[in-house]
């Protein structure tokens, strides 16, 4: 039975960290897209 659960909680912890290292990732992107954006529009101004 404790076999089971282990395996279980070892599975879950696989996908939730999955799931962190997808949002991290998203979010890097994202930040990184807003950034460089804001670069292209604000530079022309300060031209």
């Amino acid at each position: 039975m404790s076999v089971v659960l282990a395996a279980h909680w070892s599975n879950v912890l696989d996908v939730s960290s999955a799931v962190f290292a997808t949002r991290c990732y998203v979010l890097k992107r994202t930040l990184m897209w807003i950034v460089t954006l804001s670069i292209v529009t604000i530079t022309p101004e300060h031209a």
